[in-house]
């Protein structure tokens, strides 16, 4: 017994079209991000003691967040200090 296979469908001009639209968009914005780019990033660091004494913790924020890093890492209990490192790289 022989069956008959179904062809796919068409893809007309348009679908193909559409489809070389998107890869010419996405070469000429850059292509997506990869992750070896580094953004520039500030460090804002806590102070916090704790029952087991006192540590450091530094979190690298994207330049438009340095406010909102800071008034977070205010929030965290036992925060003494909170400073932004604004030595030049």
């Amino acid at each position: 017994m022989s069956r008959a296979i179904a062809r796919p469908p068409h893809r007309g001009p348009a679908a193909l079209a559409a489809v070389g639209a998107v890869v010419l968009a996405t070469v000429a914005m850059g292509g997506p991000a990869r992750a070896d780019e580094t953004q520039p990033t500030t460090p804002v660091s806590a102070v916090i003691v704790t029952a087991h004494g006192a540590e450091v913790v530094t979190v690298d924020a994207a330049p438009g967040q340095v406010t909102a890093v800071k008034a977070d890492l205010r929030d965290d209990p036992g925060v003494v200090s909170v400073s932004v490192d604004t030595r030049s790289p």
